[in-house]
């Protein structure tokens, strides 16, 4: 986004926040415009003030709206913290997002099955195996994996994610581990289905083809 762009929303906002109830979903939408904007502009304080305020006048909402204008501020927010080395609470803020959405989808048939859901697990499972809580991450995505085979089938890129994060989760830091073995042949599954649906040059593709080379 542009400067001026910016300033616009900005100026938005200050508007907003002279003539509307401070609940007013018209505030908690430019609130959120602002977060991303300064992510993107590298204003970390901004965007940090900003999603703290939406986390704390979005937590209490109960209608359709404030549902779903929840998950993406805590989706948002925990990519944030994660963008500024913060994993652990992005971390913490992404498993909130999850429970945003349960809360959100519960009236659809398969709630779980949702792909954003899916990918906020696969994100979440991430930051889980790079702080090292690598079991916390295992029981997140191995049950979701059973489902996803049976909904999507495990030539889906919804599996593939998944298993990537429980090959990698598995992987020992010494070589030859006990669970190795496993991980490497979801490793080879991982490859032989992105390989199949995305385009060679995707970083995900590439991700685990130095996984399954490592």
């Amino acid at each position: 986004r542009s400067d001026p762009e910016r300033a616009e929303h900005l100026q938005a906002l200050a508007q907003a926040d002279d003539h509307l109830d401070p609940d007013d979903l018209a505030v908690m939408e430019l609130l959120l415009v602002q977060a991303m904007l300064a992510t993107d502009a590298g204003q970390p304080s901004v965007a940090e003030a900003a999603y703290v305020r939406l986390d704390s006048r979005l937590a209490t909402r109960d209608d359709e709206v404030g549902k779903a204008l929840r998950v993406v501020a805590l989706q948002g927010y925990g990519r944030h913290l994660a963008a500024w080395g913060e994993a652990g609470q992005a971390a913490a803020v992404l498993a909130r997002a999850i429970e945003a959405m349960d809360a959100q989808f519960a009236s659809l048939p398969r709630p779980r099955m949702v792909p954003l859901r899916l990918a906020t697990a696969v994100e979440l499972g991430e930051l889980l195996v790079q702080i090292d809580r690598k079991h916390e991450a295992l029981a997140l995505v191995t049950p979701l994996m059973d489902e996803v085979a049976a909904h999507y089938g495990t030539d889906s890129t919804f599996w593939a994610d998944l298993a990537f994060v429980r090959a990698v989760a598995l992987t020992d830091s010494t070589e030859g581990g006990p669970d190795d073995a496993e991980a490497l042949g979801l490793m080879e599954k991982v490859v032989t289905v992105m390989a199949a649906t995305l385009d060679p040059e995707t970083r995900d593709l590439q991700r685990a083809r130095i996984n399954l080379a490592v």
